[in-house]
C-alpha cells in the first residue's frame, strides 16, 4: 500500500515538473556550429563535447538548422561497403564539406517559456534527444532528455 502512495506522490511530482518552464532546467552553455563550418569541425566537436546534436547558426548567430550524430552515421551507411544510398543522397555528404550540406532544416525549437511537458512531447514525437531553446531566432539554451531525466531523479531523491 505504501508503494502505491509513493508512486502517486512521484506521479504528482512529475506532473508538477511538467508545468515548469523550459528555462528553469535548460542548459545555457550551448556549443553551436556555423553553417559554413567544416564537417571535420563537426566530428571534432562530437569527440570533444560528447553531445548528440549541435544547433547550426548563420553569420548573424541565428539558428538555421541542427546537425546530429545520426548524420554522421548516415555518412557511414551511405559510403559503407554495400555502397547503398540510405535516407539521403550520397552527393550531399561528398559534394561539399560544409555543415550546411548535411544539417536538418528547419531545426525543431522551443521557447524558454514553453513547458517541460511540451519539450518532452516534442522529443518523443520527433525522436530527438535535445531541442534548442530560441528567442527571436537566437539560441538562449538547449534542453535535453538528460536534463528532464535528471530533474525527475532529483525529484525522487527529494521525496
Amino acid at each position: 500500500m505504501s508503494e502505491e502512495i509513493d508512486l502517486k506522490k512521484l506521479l504528482d511530482s512529475c506532473k508538477e515538473l511538467g508545468k515548469k518552464n523550459v528555462k528553469e532546467i535548460m542548459s545555457t552553455s550551448v556549443t553551436t556550429l556555423k553553417e559554413n563550418g567544416s564537417f571535420i569541425k563537426f566530428a571534432a566537436n562530437i569527440e570533444l563535447h560528447h553531445y548528440l546534436a549541435f544547433p547550426v547558426v548563420n553569420d548573424e548567430n541565428e539558428i538555421v538548422g541542427i546537425v546530429s550524430q545520426t548524420d554522421l552515421l548516415k555518412l557511414v551507411l551511405v559510403t559503407g561497403v554495400a555502397g547503398k544510398r540510405m535516407l539521403i543522397e550520397e552527393e550531399s555528404f561528398l559534394a561539399g564539406t560544409s555543415i550546411k550540406a548535411i544539417m536538418h532544416t528547419p531545426a525543431v525549437t522551443i521557447t524558454p517559456e514553453d513547458t517541460i511537458d511540451k519539450a518532452a512531447k516534442i522529443m518523443f514525437e520527433h525522436g530527438i534527444q535535445s531541442i534548442p531553446v530560441v528567442e527571436n531566432k537566437h539560441i538562449t539554451g538547449i534542453i535535453s532528455r538528460r536534463d528532464i531525466i535528471f530533474e525527475i531523479i532529483r525529484t525522487i531523491w527529494e521525496k
